[in-house]
């Protein structure tokens, strides 16, 4: 199943988890996504290496790959910008604590991700202490 999601052939829907104990949750939805061209995603991937450069493709391609989006151009391209707006530094260590949950935990999703890094910048933002 994670193969399929990383192929971005699948998507898995999971039950809120609003305090709700494990063997409490509704069972997860699984959803067949429409098939793709591998060829060209392959052909869009590589653009995105060529604009922003094999380094730090690669390292947002690796952050993608946690939260099963290597495949998704999409994603990849929005880690980059978050790098540029909330910095490297921040964005590895918000893919990290993500890193650490169990492959099915509903939480392992790149909106966590972005969730986490917005949720500092609202928090611990340098212009708060002046506020």
């Amino acid at each position: 199943m994670d193969e399929l999601r990383r192929m971005k052939l699948l998507e898995v829907e999971y039950d809120d988890l609003t305090n709700k104990p494990y063997n409490k949750r509704s069972p997860k939805i699984y959803r067949l996504l429409p098939f793709y061209d591998f060829d060209l995603l392959i052909k869009e991937l590589d653009a995105l290496k060529q604009k922003h450069g094999k380094t730090t493709f690669d390292r947002a391609r690796a952050y993608a790959k946690i939260v099963f989006e290597e495949y998704n151009p999409q994603v990849i391209e929005d880690i980059i910008e978050k790098e540029q707006e909330y910095g490297k530094k921040h964005v590895k260590k918000a893919s990290n604590i993500i890193a650490k949950k169990n492959t099915d935990n509903p939480k392992k999703t790149y909106g966590y991700v972005v969730g986490i890094l917005e949720n500092w910048e609202n928090n611990y933002s340098p212009l708060k202490q002046f506020l």
